[in-house]
């Protein structure tokens, strides 16, 4: 269910089934298990995990959507290079390995965006945690509560966990493993608060708490990192684009004026 409703949400639906159609044909099929057999691969396959992919689309059909998109690009261009003899083959050459890496660009940043949502839903679900396992429920109940009231990745990611434990798998392992597919130091803590808990026999709902204390204090810090490279950011769309603005307004009547004069 929960892979269904990332297909039908995911915009990249129809360039995954055209990758997909192109790694199983029987003349890419060597190529596209070469490359993904590489252990460069394992980024891509990394990228893949932490954008929440893994279960909408296999590493070898991403490839060959890579494919499809660095073939694309030179066949665009071929015709724009071709009679530039030698450059023209670099150019092309340049253009195939822009097109392969455009999709493995789109990824990363879609990681990374799915991660900093992670982030910022988990100080949220340790609070509801901590008030429910406080009030006599399982952790696990906890766990389902939140995927109750809440959406996004992390409860997609905490569903997965819960489908993990309800198959036989220990709950240890399965909230290890819900910090292994992410790349959140947070995550990884409050995990391994939770686990060292357990093997020490110290009450949950106090290691609940000191996790949330401590989680309230790193997310505090994160959002003054974050607003410092607000400011950094807001460098460049102002002087490339507001500041030509201004100089065009205030200096623009001045040169024409200049002109109408000369």
């Amino acid at each position: 269910e929960l892979v269904a409703e990332k297909a039908s949400s995911n915009p990249f639906q129809f360039l995954l089934k055209v990758g997909k159609f192109v790694s199983r044909q029987k003349n890419l099929r060597i190529l596209v298990n070469k490359i993904a057999e590489a252990k460069s691969t394992e980024k891509t396959r990394r990228k893949l995990q932490l954008a929440g992919l893994t279960d909408l689309v296999k590493l070898e059909d991403f490839i060959g959507l890579k494919l499809i998109f660095g073939f694309g690009l030179s066949l665009a261009l071929l015709k724009v290079v071709a009679g530039y003899g030698f450059l023209g083959l670099i150019l092309l050459a340049g253009t195939f390995f822009l097109g392969y890496w455009l999709p493995e660009f789109v990824i990363g940043a879609k990681a990374r965006e799915r991660q900093k949502l992670i982030k910022s839903a988990l100080l949220d679900a340790m609070d509801l945690l901590a008030v429910t396992v406080e009030a006599g429920l399982s952790l696990d109940r906890g766990l389902y509560l939140y995927c109750q009231y809440f959406s996004g990745p992390l409860a997609d990611e905490i569903k997965n966990t819960l489908a993990e434990i309800e198959i036989g798998e220990s709950r240890r392992l399965a909230i290890s493993r819900l910090a292994k597919r992410n790349d959140l130091r947070d995550l990884q803590l409050f995990v391994s608060g939770v686990i060292q808990a357990e093997k020490l026999g110290t009450p949950l709902v106090k290691a609940l708490h000191v996790q949330v204390k401590a989680g309230r204090e790193r997310h505090r810090r994160w959002v003054k990192e974050e607003a410092k490279k607000a400011s950094i950011k807001m460098l460049f769309p102002v002087a490339g684009l507001i500041l030509p603005a201004l100089f065009a307004v205030f200096i623009g009547p001045v040169f024409i004026k200049i002109m109408v004069g000369g």
